[in-house]
């Protein structure tokens, strides 16, 4: 089925739930703009832009202008297009009872019945009927991206981690955490060259614990060493240059060097009670996966707007 998809060029762009007041959907539908065969009308415009709008806010995103966000929905809605356009090439479609296994999963991550959703959705002015087509093309959508990209996007362990380490769900207040305390510790008489030497120290002690060497196996390898127990404590409890590190760790999890005037800490996160639950390895992966698609569907509708008749009627 997907064996003449590389001739065709597309970007990337995931149908969003689009709610639109009633009041805009009554609007005169002119054309805005023609891509190949198929037209852009006022409406989706009006719908494009109120949903970014509202998805903007409800991130606390800043809201561009008008002109700004007009462009931003009809550019969207170029990209939604000729992706849609490639996909009736090679005959990819969804089924309806897709559709409706969809629905159903939205609205149980809701919390809520499919009844429900539907009535949340007249409340807001969307056509039911229109909001299964919305669904219907993000499944196509889907489809088309698993075909094309599915066997050559991979995400590795490491990218995973390394997402988690730089998207560190935020530290809740109320927040326990049981800590583990090496101390490398610095005499008040160290000269600067003492001091970095007990640093670089410090860093060749982490690498150790990170390999898996307990604090004790450390501190019985070096009796120059500190280990403390600091027991149960919340992020207000801790001194500041400690809170900041142990907020983002994850249970195992190591933070240091940290110089205090004392000498170098490194802490290891025992255990923690209470807060978000950490992102796992296979979301973030997921996350990584849809960033690299994205990355690849944002150039290939470059090229696709270039070899495309795309008139803007304005």
């Amino acid at each position: 089925m997907l064996k003449t998809l590389k001739k065709y060029l597309f970007t990337g762009f995931i149908v969003c739930i689009i709610s639109v007041p009633v009041s805009a959907a009554q609007q005169l539908d002119s054309v805005v703009a023609i891509v190949n065969d198929s037209v852009i009308t006022q409406s989706q415009i009006n719908a494009m832009m109120f949903n970014m709008r509202r998805m903007l806010k409800a991130s606390g995103a800043p809201v561009p202008s008008n002109p700004e966000l007009r462009k931003k929905a009809l550019d969207q809605l170029i990209g939604e297009s000729l992706q849609f356009q490639v996909a009736a090439r090679n005959n990819i479609t969804a089924s309806d009872a897709d559709v409706t296994r969809t629905i159903d999963s939205i609205a149980a991550q809701n919390g809520i019945s499919t009844e429900q959703l539907k009535q949340a959705l007249a409340k807001e002015g969307v056509n039911y009927n229109k909001f299964r087509t919305q669904i219907h093309n993000q499944i196509v959508v889907r489809e088309l991206q698993r075909g094309l990209f599915g066997g050559k996007v991979t995400v590795t362990d490491q990218e995973a981690k390394d997402y988690i380490k730089a998207h560190p769900i935020p530290a809740n207040p109320n927040s326990v955490y049981k800590l583990d305390d090496l101390l490398v510790p610095v005499s008040e008489s160290a000269s600067e060259a003492d001091i970095e030497a007990v640093k670089q120290k410090a860093v060749a002690l982490l690498a150790k614990a990170q390999k898996g060497e307990s604090f004790s196996q450390l501190v019985a390898a070096d009796s120059s060493l500190e280990q403390n127990d600091l027991g149960w404590r919340n992020t207000s409890q801790l001194p500041a240059l400690f809170a900041d590190k142990v907020s983002t760790l994850q249970v195992g999890g190591l933070a240091g060097p940290i110089k205090a005037g004392n000498g170098f800490h490194i802490l290891k996160l025992v255990e923690k009670q209470g807060g978000a639950a950490q992102i796992s390895i296979e979301q973030a992966k997921n996350m990584v996966y849809q960033s690299k698609i994205e990355k690849k569907l944002a150039e290939w509708v470059r090229q696709a707007r270039e070899s495309a008749y795309v008139k803007i009627m304005e």
